[in-house]
């Protein structure tokens, strides 16, 4: 009974974990703004569809998002995703790109360190 009562908590603890929510590029560390955001990095990527277009700071890095001090960065094409230390700069783990796929020799290493523990968002 104790066991269904502690997968019952844990499994709420889990529901209640809060989202991760952009961060402005002014707030980061600087040596992750500097790496992944700096200036004179960026091209404007226009799309002929809708007419619209958009800068983007290469090597193609979306937007940061924040999970307590946790900033995850998702960049270039082969879908490279750091977790960061925000306060410190760090790097706390590098998922994506040879994580991203099922054949890399990597993947099943990645699938028990990505997202990293200290992500305590869902």
């Amino acid at each position: 009974m104790k066991k269904y009562i502690f997968v019952i908590v844990v499994y709420f603890l889990h529901a209640c974990a809060s989202a991760p929510h952009e961060i402005s590029i002014d707030s980061l560390h600087e040596g992750i703004k500097k790496h992944y955001y700096s200036e004179g990095s960026t091209i404007v990527l226009v799309n002929n569809l809708d007419g619209t277009s958009e800068e983007v700071s290469l090597p193609g890095c979306s937007k940061p998002e924040i999970c307590g001090d946790i900033v995850l960065v998702a960049c270039g094409v082969d879908g490279a995703i750091d977790y960061l230390n925000n306060t410190t700069g760090e790097v706390v783990a590098n998922c994506g790109g040879q994580c991203n796929f099922g054949f890399s020799k990597e993947y099943d290493s990645c699938l028990k360190r990505c997202p990293p523990k200290e992500w305590a968002c869902k």
